[in-house]
């Protein structure tokens, strides 16, 4: 800045200095000195490409999209060809609700381009943010073939694919992508999620651990192979992975939680709650955090008061959480107070139908008040959704039976 400062003393209209100063304080994020920068560049030059660019993507960044708009009209008045720009205003348009600016704003990226050039990219990836994913892979697919190594071309066309279900065009064009591109990395996570999916676990965890090895601070790549690790019941495997991710990035509340659930799981309760009350010294709103040590607190039946007061606090951050709802009903069938809990799991029911271990759990709350039937009907359809304790859902279900039985 002081090179600057000492150009414009020398010289009090050199645009470019006003431009960079302007470019400066975007990176500082002191918006008001960068928007004051730009002006003055633009005073001196209105037509300064660069700087009406910045100036519009600064009051993008500052969420003043009608003066984005303006800024980006009068950078097109002078550069009818930037598309890059053409596509941003379709995309504040669309924001603003303003669908025919965006539709006559589209039709100009066509007249001032031909199909396969690669200023059409913009238009590729109009259509896939508005889910026109046919026109959206017509569009890119000309682009790679007249220009193959378009990267970033590629990359949302093989982004279009996945979300027409086409996984093996998908993984075709994820895995054309050059390892020097910046698109390299999130395009080898996506052929592991891909890949996870039609359960190549091998080829996906190949994939995953060269990652880690490159890039060990990427928390997704650790996540993902966790992931799969724990599909395959294999938490021996999975904590280390979380761990290691958590050494780069130990305040990271996604691998904390999977930490957390992979304790869980392996059946070790004192850490899993270590884990998620960690989640909660960094951010105390956690509601997932909230809910997980407030439903093991119940399923122990330990700390019933502490849990209520958890839930109750999840439960203002995720009023329609069929999963909170139920475990606060859970704490209050653990305290003998059945009229409440019913009423709240036949909520959380509502809310989440299809969760086996919400309808165990209304099953369970229907024999205390000795409404068999229903409680059978609940057990039953826990049982159809394939609960993960299914013999002791057969159990509960042979017990009911033989009970209504001998009250005939």
């Amino acid at each position: 800045m002081p090179q600057l400062d000492r150009l414009l003393q020398q010289n009090s209209d050199l645009v470019i200095a006003y431009y960079y100063r302007g470019r400066i304080y975007l990176e500082l994020k002191q918006y008001d000195n960068a928007e004051k920068a730009y002006q003055d560049a633009l005073d001196r030059n209105e037509s300064l490409e660069p700087a009406l660019f910045d100036l519009g993507t600064l009051y993008q960044m500052t969420k003043k999209p009608q003066k984005a708009v303006e800024i980006y009209k009068k950078l097109i008045s002078f550069y009818p060809d930037n598309l890059v720009t053409r596509e941003r205003l379709v995309n504040l348009y669309l924001k603003m609700g303003r669908k025919k600016e965006a539709e006559k704003e589209t039709q100009e990226i066509k007249n001032h381009s031909k199909p396969g050039e690669p200023g059409r990219q913009a238009l590729g990836l109009i259509y896939l943010r508005e889910g026109k994913l046919d026109e959206s892979i017509e569009e890119l697919e000309l682009i790679v073939k007249a220009w193959p190594n378009d990267y970033k071309s590629r990359y949302y066309l093989a982004s279009a694919y996945e979300k027409r279900g086409d996984t093996d065009k998908a993984l075709e064009h994820f895995g054309m992508i050059n390892p020097t591109s910046d698109y390299y990395t999130n395009a080898r996570l996506h052929m592991a999620y891909l890949l996870q999916s039609q359960e190549k676990y091998d080829e996906a965890i190949k994939i995953l651990k060269k990652i880690i090895i490159a890039i060990p601070e990427k928390a997704e790549a650790s996540l993902m192979l966790a992931s799969i690790y724990e599909t395959q019941e294999k938490y021996d495997n999975a904590i280390p992975i979380v761990k290691k991710g958590l050494r780069h990035a130990p305040k990271n509340v996604d691998l904390l939680f999977r930490l957390g659930v992979l304790y869980d799981k392996k059946g070790d309760k004192p850490s899993c709650i270590q884990e998620m009350k960690e989640i909660l010294k960094i951010d105390p709103n956690h509601a997932e955090a909230l809910n997980y040590i407030a439903y093991t607190y119940a399923e122990a039946g330990i700390n019933l008061d502490e849990a209520l007061a958890m839930l109750q606090k999840a439960l203002q951050i995720r009023p329609n959480s069929g999963y909170i709802i139920d475990s606060l009903g859970w704490v209050y069938y653990q305290k003998g107070l059945f009229d409440k809990a019913l009423e709240l799991l036949k909520k959380a029911a509502e809310l989440t139908p299809d969760d086996p271990t919400i309808n165990e759990h209304l099953g369970d709350v229907f024999v205390k008040k000795e409404r068999y039937a229903a409680a059978l009907t609940r057990y039953k359809k826990a049982l159809s959704l394939h609960h993960p304790h299914e013999e002791q859902i057969k159990e509960k279900i042979r017990d009911l039976e033989k009970t209504m039985e001998r009250l005939k």
